[in-house]
């Protein structure tokens, strides 16, 4: 199978919301945690020094502040509206081709 990434809301209290997958057009209330979860990913571990995850947010590079690198913190300031495009490339530096990306744009 090919790479897949999904995208999750985390909850710190719950943890990951794995009934409903992040749609395009997902409605960012305040704070959030974005988490990628992928599938048929090589190593399965995803927190193996060989994946890269590169984060962006219109098309700019963000790192995660999580030292779980597959977690995304936003947040929205109070009375901003619009949308963003919310970017993850997930790659094994020593297997080519072995990668994913995935997007979505979000509302806030």
């Amino acid at each position: 199978f090919d790479p897949v990434i999904m995208f999750y809301k985390y909850d710190p209290s719950l943890g990951t919301i794995f009934s409903q997958t992040l749609k395009n057009n997902h409605k960012i209330l305040e704070n959030e945690i974005i988490e990628a979860v992928p599938y048929y990913i090589s190593p399965k571990n995803i927190k193996s020094p060989f994946l890269t995850w590169d984060w962006y947010i219109n098309n700019i590079p963000v790192g995660s502040t999580n030292t779980n690198r597959n977690l995304l913190p936003v947040a929205t300031a109070p009375g901003t509206s619009g949308t963003s495009t919310i970017k993850l490339e997930l790659n094994n530096i020593y297997k080519l081709f072995t990668g994913s990306a995935k997007e979505i744009n979000v509302e806030f």
